[in-house]
Order: C-alpha cells, then structure tokens, then sequence
C-alpha cells in the first residue's frame, strides 16, 4: 500500500487529507461531547441554584409578612394606648377644671361675704350717724 501511495502523490495527499479529516471529526466529536456534557452539569447546576433561590425567596416573604404583621400589631397597640392616653388626660383635665371651680367659687363667696359685711358695717355706721 505504502508503494502506490509513494507512486501516486495525488493518491497520498488525498490520503493525508482524509486521515486529517478523520482525525479533526474525532476531535471534534469529543469537542462537542465534552460540550453537552459540561452543559448538562451547568443545567443542572442552575436547577440546583433556582430551587435554592426559590427557597430563599419563600422564605424571605414569609419573613416580610410576619414583620408587616408584627409591625401592624404594634401599630394597633400603640393607638389604644395613645386613646386610653387621651381618656386618662381629658379626666385629669375634668377633675382639674373641677378643682379650680371650686376654689374660685369659694374664694369667690369669701369675698362676697367680706365685702357684704364691710357694706353692711358701713351702712349701719351711716345709719347710727344719721
């Protein structure tokens, strides 16, 4: 075989050419095997990330839910406590407004009556004058 190679150089390129072929296609074959092997892995490795994300996300929502729900508590709590705030207050204010009519009418019939007497003594002086 090797005789009719070296006798026909045509013949034996074209040999050469096909065993190049031959071994490019080989490579090539091994190129894209090694290729959809490596993209399977990367598949499911991104499987593995989006379950792990999907997971993280449910439980980040749930963790924003339960914080809206205990900040809505809180918010409820704090205005019942403003509003028995407010009630305390306007009944200090009442018992206050009280406290102060009754020293002011008091004070108030003291200086009546000391203004009753102090008239009622000088009328008398003007009447034992007359």
């Amino acid at each position: 075989m090797w005789n009719v190679l070296n006798e026909n150089p045509a013949l034996a390129f074209l040999a050469g050419t096909v065993v190049l072929l031959a071994a490019l296609a080989l490579l090539l074959w091994r190129f894209a095997h090694g290729v959809r092997r490596s993209l399977r892995a990367l598949a499911a490795q991104t499987r593995r990330d989006n379950a792990q994300a999907n997971q993280t996300l449910s439980l980040l929502t749930q963790s924003l839910g339960d914080a809206a729900a205990q900040l809505t508590r809180a918010s409820e709590a704090a205005g019942a406590d403003q509003e028995k705030l407010r009630l305390a207050l306007e009944t200090q204010m009442e018992q206050m407004r009280k406290s102060v009519d009754s020293r002011l009418q008091t004070t108030l019939e003291a200086r009546l009556g000391e203004s009753f007497r102090a008239i009622s003594e000088q009328l008398e002086r003007v009447h034992r004058g007359l």
